[in-house]
């Protein structure tokens, strides 16, 4: 009987640690690194930057796609899961302006001349492809930071309130 006592509270000691380990309830650290640091073999060798996260002693992870590792974590906070669904729209918003601008770049590109071509037709739709250039590509870079903005305020607000009694 006592054996059995002893062996439900360890059991029940063992089940409460990972289940504190595995929801989180230590402090996340967000950390910005070069995205060609933490993916080695993106085509892209560009100078932007991701972000990485951590959970109290643990190792530094990318946060995936949409930040889908960071996901289950911030969903205990009401509040910070806002800020966090946010951000999931904005990163959404940023794709979908890239690939519509990119897509009206290329059907403009695309659209045959009529059979009286003038200097005027190529320099108006020179014009066109290169507006459609600037503002898809500051608006994306636009959305893209603001994301990023409402990732930092939704970890910001979960170790607040982490630490909150």
């Amino acid at each position: 009987m006592i054996q059995r006592i002893f062996l439900s509270i360890v059991l029940l000691s063992v089940c409460l640690l990972v289940s504190t380990a595995s929801f989180g309830q230590e402090k996340i650290i967000l950390k910005a690194e070069k995205v060609k640091d933490f993916y080695p073999k993106n085509i892209l060798k560009s100078k932007a930057k991701g972000y990485l996260f951590k959970v109290g002693e643990d190792d530094y992870q990318v946060i995936g796609k949409k930040g889908k590792n960071l996901e289950a974590i911030l969903m205990q906070d009401e509040e910070a899961y806002k800020q966090f669904k946010r951000f999931k729209r904005k990163l959404t918003s940023g794709k979908i302006v890239f690939w519509t601008s990119v897509g009206s770049y290329t059907t403009v590109w695309m659209t045959p001349y009529d059979n009286d071509i003038t200097y005027e037709d190529v320099r108006n739709r020179s014009l066109i492809r290169t507006g459609i250039m600037i503002v898809g590509g500051t608006m994306t870079i636009l959305l893209r930071n603001r994301a990023m903005r409402n990732l930092e305020k939704a970890v910001a607000i979960y170790n607040v309130n982490l630490e909150a009694p």
